[in-house]
């Protein structure tokens, strides 16, 4: 039972396309996260109740399965209130963006996750690109949940 809490996947809506991750020894079974651009906002939880490094590791190893260049990406870290940590772009240096949230601190606060979703949702929707899979990774109590935003 440990070992199924200890192991979390991410599964894209293609059919050709899995990634797995495991916490306990950040390694991953892919090199990219999708063959298609893809906008991802990666949402984490900032509270008391969250294992923040296990937290940062997820987030670090999902950045690193990005395409630079191709996929758009953005941080977003929520408590009561939501922040920007990596500014939505394209062009981000993902090992800069790596960095930042290993580098970031808990403020270990209540959570209100609507706050981190419609930050994240807003800048989804304010983003015109065609062809691109717009994406949603919350990082939740250490675990983390994908939400696929429709047109």
């Amino acid at each position: 039972n440990n070992q199924q809490q200890q192991q979390r996947t991410i599964t894209t809506t293609t059919t050709t396309t899995t990634t797995t991750t495991t916490t306990s020894s950040s390694t991953t079974s892919s090199s990219t996260l999708c063959e298609q651009a893809t906008d991802i906002v990666i949402v984490m939880e900032d509270s008391f109740y969250v294992n923040w490094e296990t937290s940062k590791q997820i987030a670090s190893n999902i950045i690193g399965l990005l395409t630079p260049g191709s996929d758009k990406l953005s941080v977003v870290i929520y408590n009561s209130f939501a922040s920007t940590l990596v500014p939505f772009s394209r062009d981000v240096n993902l090992a800069e963006a790596a960095e930042k949230v290993e580098s970031v601190m808990s403020m270990g606060s209540f959570v209100m996750p609507a706050v981190g979703l419609k930050m994240a949702n807003d800048m989804l929707a304010a983003d015109t690109s065609p062809n691109t899979r717009r994406v949603i990774i919350m990082l939740l109590n250490g675990d983390f949940h994908t939400f696929n935003m429709l047109d």
